[in-house]
Parts: structure tokens; sequence; C-alpha cells
């Protein structure tokens, strides 16, 4: 449903309002305009969550039973700044990291901010007792539970905004470069039908979490706008991509133009555009075969 055919695209036509009449950088111009408002979309919201709800600090909630982080020093209320030789600004930031970083018996570097004081810790990992890994190995942990939502003054609410939008642009990219080494499962990738169940699941979840309906709505509207701004931005890196039939694969084909000091010719562009679309058609089907097999193993 985003898709826009505007007149000139496919083919050059002689007229002063067509794309293809316009210099190379007015059509690098209009060609990014498109991923650039899913960026700006994606701040809008981000900033509407923050003003209501605050952002996600990685603040130390609670500790586990033996916790090897609070017997490394560290103490409720203490927030990580930094794990290893990763910057934590957010909290998905650290949830994404121990994701793609599984612990094991080697020392974990801390910096914990405590009240302003940078605490420096060095955790040893333990065995989480009862828990194995699909292969049988055994589940290491630090011990501990955190996540705070944090308001803050209007001129940092602008700050974590952009930094919110940056923050899923950067795991978009990552998760990219994960699935292209075989670290991601088919099972973690959804299409259309996917999308449309979690945010069935996320309504579900946030109207049962409300104490009354206003809250009920509150939450589900919260929860709601979350999601899109992890769609929008993420619709935003991919289209960029240098794919041919997306708004990046045009990009790199102008950048060519720009290169060469003339066109490419229309028939190698609409060759090139052609074989992308089918390639995304192609993964299309993919990925929604994917999704019903996913809801039919439940």
């Amino acid at each position: 449903g985003g898709s826009c055919m505007m007149l000139g695209e496919e083919e050059a036509v002689e007229h002063e309002n067509s794309f293809s009449s316009k210099t190379v950088w007015q059509r690098m111009a209009i060609v990014f305009a498109g991923p650039l408002f899913n960026f700006i979309l994606a701040f809008f919201l981000a900033l509407i969550v923050i003003i209501s709800t605050g952002y996600n600090r990685a603040e130390i909630n609670t500790f586990t039973e033996n916790s090897a982080l609070e017997k490394a020093g560290a103490q409720v209320g203490d927030v990580i700044k930094k794990i290893n030789d990763k910057d934590i600004v957010v909290t998905g930031e650290l949830q994404y990291y121990l994701m793609f970083n599984k612990l094991n018996d080697s020392e974990v570097s801390i910096l914990l901010d405590r009240n302003g004081s940078e605490i420096p810790l060095q955790v040893k990992p333990t065995v989480k007792e009862g828990a194995k890994t699909s292969d049988g190995n055994p589940v290491y942990h630090m011990g501990f539970t955190y996540g705070k939502k944090t308001k803050v003054d209007a001129l940092s609410t602008i700050g974590y905004s952009f930094y919110e939008v940056k923050y899923w642009i950067a795991t978009t990219l990552e998760s990219l470069y994960h699935m292209i080494r075989g670290e991601v499962s088919p099972k973690d990738i959804s299409g259309p039908v996917g999308i449309v169940q979690t945010v069935s699941n996320t309504i579900d979840k946030s109207a049962s979490s409300g104490k009354d309906v206003a809250e009920s709505t509150q939450l589900v509207t919260i929860n709601l706008m979350i999601i899109s701004i992890l769609l929008t931005a993420n619709l935003g890196v991919m289209n960029l991509l240098p794919i041919p039939a997306l708004d990046g694969g045009r990009l790199f084909l102008y950048i060519i133009e720009v290169i060469r000091r003339k066109p490419i010719p229309e028939k190698v562009e609409g060759y090139v555009n052609m074989t992308g679309f089918a390639l995304l058609m192609i993964l299309m089907v993919f990925i929604f075969g994917n999704d019903i097999f996913k809801i039919i193993q439940g």
C-alpha cells in the first residue's frame, strides 16, 4: 500500500513536472524522501511515548538469590552504562547485547552509574540452575532484573527520542548482519502475518493489564506506538538497502549516474528493477509461508 508511481518514473516523459525531467540530484531527493519520512514518523511517535511514559533506563531492579552481579558489588538502583565494550543508554541495547552475546564462564566488564559516580565491576557469570540451551549446554546468568521508565526534562526528551530512532535503525542493521551470518532462526523472522499476530497479542495483553477502561486504552495506545516505531524505522532502513526495486536500489543507480555523468540506459535500469522486484516477490512468498508455518506449529 505504500507504492507511488510518478509520471515519468518508468520511462522518459517530456513534461516539466515529470520525474524523468528532473536532475539526478532532484530524483535522489525524491526517492530518499520516503525513507526519511519513515524516520521522521518514528521520531514523533517516540516523542509522544517518552513524554507519556519516560525512556527505558537500564536500572537494576532486583537480584536473584546468589546473584553474581550483586556479589561483585552492584546495588539496586545502579544504572548499567556499559557492558564489555558496548555502551548502554536504553534497556533495549542491553537486552539485544545479551541476546547475541551469550554469557559463559568468562568475566564480564560492567560499568555502573551510582548517583553520578562511575563504578567499574568484573562479574563472573554463574550457571543458571535447571536451565539448558537447545543443544544441551548450561545457561549462564548474572542474576538480576533491570529496566525502569524514567521521565526527563523537555530537552532530554527530544534527545532520547532521537536516540530511540537511532537505536531501532542500528538494531535493524545488526539484525540483518546476524541473519546473513546464520545466527537468526527463520522462527525469528516475521512478515505481514506475523506482524498482525504480534499486534493482536499486544492489544490483548495491554487491554487485560489495565485496572480500568481508561488505563487499558492508554496501555494499548502506547504499546501500539512502540510497535509502530519499530516498524516504521525498520521500513526506512529496509527501503534504503541497495536492492533493485527498492528506494535504496534506485539511489544506488543514481549514484552511478552521478559518477558516470550520464544517465543509465532505460533498458538497463528497467531490467535491474524488474529482476529485483521478482526476487522480492519470491522473498515475500517465503516469509508469508514462514509466518503460516509458525502459526500451524503454535
